[in-house]
């Protein structure tokens, strides 16, 4: 983690999307491909110990490129056959969705919750744009939110500001992105409702035995939480703090522990978050186009970075282990198969030491 895989991504992102320009206008394709990095990183980057913008999950990028035409080329720098970017698709695996509950100290939660609250307590009526120059004009209902003290999810560290970033003008990059790509004023506010929502689950406390039930001090956490979501309060607290069973003849429901509905309270917080994720993920997709006619493409693939955490969950060793194949087929093309090559060809090189992995990767994966 911190390594640059992620700024290279963008870098080679931004060259393969403007390159075919050759200096002219970008298409509409071109502007949402280079638009969906500042959305992904909001809602799928995070400050970890080693990285203040760290991929809490994977994606890989085919970008499409179409031939261009006569009456495009004309006005190009250079003359010759060369080719625009025609469309992309983004497949994302993995998503660290424990970060959205649970952070270590010295972390931060996604930054779209920081960003979202920093325009919150600038204004509950947001006019977009107050500090950027682009975008179109839209005003954000930011209630349910606020400073990032006032939630339980945003306070697990005691870290929640970065150098030299400033979260609002963020927020303001992630609307901007959002419109670009093809995002509705009423998609945008919707997304920023769920957020909201998740924030104020995670401020809902239960209390009692055997026989939970939600702690009247948060139970206003609880209406702005249904509000946002837009459920039913009463339906919504009874699943939290009941658990249906079901036999082949009917089904019943029983009460849980207090312990057993706060961990109901945070899967609910995850899974909300994560079909959100790829929501916008799946809309963006849509929205920019996939060609299958189009067979000339370039991959960028942009892995996690490796991470060990204090608590280690199945998911991070999900996560690790894919990162570990991910990185022994690289080990495999850029070093193992060069090796081999010279050695072949009995040209004198001073071998390189890398560390290698595969015996734990075998180990894991025979099981």
């Amino acid at each position: 983690s911190g390594a640059g895989k992620t700024e290279t991504t963008k870098f080679v992102m931004k060259f393969l999307a403007t390159a075919g320009a050759c200096g002219g206008e970008p298409t509409p394709v071109e502007k949402q491909v280079l638009q969906s990095n500042p959305l992904l990183e909001a809602l799928g980057n995070a400050r970890t110990l080693r990285n203040d913008n760290s991929s809490r999950f994977g994606k890989f990028i085919e970008l499409q490129f179409r031939p261009v035409s006569a009456q495009e080329s004309a006005g190009a720098a250079f003359q010759g056959k060369h080719a625009r970017l025609g469309g992309a698709r983004i497949q994302t695996y993995l998503l660290e969705k424990i970060r959205v509950t649970d952070q270590q100290e010295g972390e931060r939660n996604y930054h779209i919750f920081y960003q979202a609250c920093a325009a919150a307590k600038a204004d509950l009526s947001y006019q977009f744009p107050r500090l950027m120059k682009s975008g179109e004009p839209q005003t954000l209902d930011l209630s349910g939110l606020g400073p990032h003290s006032d939630f339980a999810l945003l306070t697990k560290s005691s870290v929640f500001e970065l150098n030299e970033v400033d979260d609002v003008l963020e927020f303001e990059k992630t609307v901007y992105a959002m419109q670009v790509i093809g995002f509705t004023p009423e998609d945008i506010q919707a997304t920023v409702k769920v957020m909201g929502g998740i924030l104020q689950l995670g401020n809902v406390q239960f209390q009692g035995g055997d026989q939970s039930k939600v702690d009247g001090s948060t139970d206003t956490a609880l209406s702005e939480a249904c509000r946002l979501f837009g459920v039913d309060k009463d339906q919504l607290a009874d699943a939290l703090t009941h658990r249906t069973v079901a036999t082949r003849s009917e089904k019943y429901k029983t009460p849980i522990t207090a312990r057993a509905a706060q961990d109901a309270r945070d899967a609910l917080a995850r899974t909300a978050y994560g079909i959100t994720f790829l929501h916008l993920v799946d809309f963006t997709n849509v929205s920019i186009g996939y060609d299958p006619k189009l067979k000339l493409f370039c991959g960028v693939l942009d892995i996690f970075g490796f991470e060990c955490f204090k608590h280690n969950s199945f998911e991070q060793l999900c996560i690790n282990f894919t990162n570990e194949r991910l990185q022994q087929f690289f080990n495999t093309f850029v070093f193992k198969q060069e090796e081999a090559l010279y050695k072949k060809e009995g040209i004198p090189w001073d071998p390189l030491d890398f560390p290698d992995n595969q015996d734990s990767v075998d180990l894991i994966q025979e099981k």
